[in-house]
C-alpha cells in the first residue's frame, strides 16, 4: 500500500483503513486536524458499486470542502466544492457524476476502473488556512450471478429434491432463499459440505420458490429462481369387482 503526500508544509498524519490509504498535511498542526483522515464506506467495494468518502474528525472550524482527482490542487482536476456560508455546491473541470455534501462526504456512483486513482480533499479553514488529504481506492470486479439448476422441478411426493448453485468463479459466500425469505435448514433440508447443493428428503410441503445468492468482496449477485410443486399422481383405479358365478 502506497501513501501519498503534499508538500511544503510541516505536520505530517497518516493512515490506512483496509484498501484505502492516506495522508495529512497541514501548515499547523492542533490536535483536532491532526486527528482528520478519510475513509470510505463500504470498505470494499466493486466495479458497478457506489462508494461514500467521508472526512473522519472533521473540523468545525471549516468554510468549505474542495475534491480533487490526483494529488494536485489544480482548476483542471477539481471536481467540486462545498461552501458553507452558502450551503451550495459548485462542480469543476474534473466533474462526472460525484456529489459533494455539506459536512465534506463525497459521493461515487456506479463505480468504473475510470474512477481508480488518487482523491484529494482542501479543507479551508474559518482562519483561511487549508488541510489536505490524499488518497487512494482500489475497486474489485463484481461477481457473477450463479445459476440455480434441478433436473425436474415438479415431484412426487415423498420424492427427494437436488438443487444445485453453479458459479463460475470462486466465491466468499452462498446463501439460499425459499419464498424470498432466508431457508430454514431442518431434518429434511441439508446442505453439502461447500454449501453448493440443497438436498431435501423427503420432498412434501416444500413448494415454491428457490434461489441462492453468491458473494465476494464488494458485490453479491442472485441466482434465477426456480419454482418446486408437487406432482399430482392419481390413485390406482379400483379393482374390478367380483362377478357372481353363473347360477345352475
Amino acid at each position: 500500500m502506497k501513501s501519498h503526500s503534499a508538500t511544503s508544509h510541516r505536520g505530517f498524519v497518516s493512515w490506512q483503513v483496509l484498501l484505502w490509504t492516506a495522508s495529512l498535511l497541514t501548515s499547523w498542526s492542533p490536535p483536532t486536524t491532526a486527528q482528520m483522515s478519510i475513509e470510505a464506506f463500504p470498505f470494499d467495494t466493486a466495479i458497478g458499486e457506489d462508494v461514500l468518502l467521508v472526512i473522519k474528525n472533521r473540523t468545525r472550524n471549516a468554510r468549505a470542502y474542495t475534491w480533487y482527482r490526483g494529488e494536485w490542487v489544480t482548476p483542471v482536476r477539481k471536481i467540486g466544492a462545498f461552501t458553507l456560508a452558502t450551503d451550495s455546491s459548485a462542480y469543476g473541470q474534473a466533474y462526472t457524476r460525484e456529489t459533494i455534501y455539506g459536512d465534506g462526504t463525497m459521493l461515487l456512483q456506479n463505480l468504473t476502473t475510470a474512477d481508480i486513482g488518487i482523491y484529494t480533499v482542501q479543507i479551508i479553514l474559518q482562519n483561511f488556512l487549508s488541510v489536505l488529504i490524499s488518497g487512494e481506492f482500489h475497486l474489485h470486479p463484481p461477481v457473477l450471478a450463479p445459476s440455480l439448476q434441478i433436473p425436474l422441478t415438479e415431484l412426487p411426493e415423498n420424492d427427494t429434491a437436488v438443487l444445485t448453485c453453479s458459479s463460475e468463479e470462486h466465491v466468499l459466500s452462498i446463501e439460499w432463499y425459499f419464498n424470498n425469505q432466508t431457508l430454514e435448514l431442518t431434518e429434511r433440508k441439508t446442505l453439502s459440505v461447500d454449501n453448493f447443493t440443497l438436498t431435501i428428503e423427503p420432498f412434501k410441503t416444500d413448494v415454491g420458490e428457490y434461489m441462492c445468492q453468491v458473494s465476494k468482496i464488494g458485490s453479491f449477485k442472485k441466482s434465477n429462481l426456480i419454482s418446486l410443486s408437487v406432482k399430482y399422481i392419481p390413485p390406482p383405479p379400483p379393482p374390478p369387482t367380483p362377478r357372481p358365478p353363473p347360477q345352475i
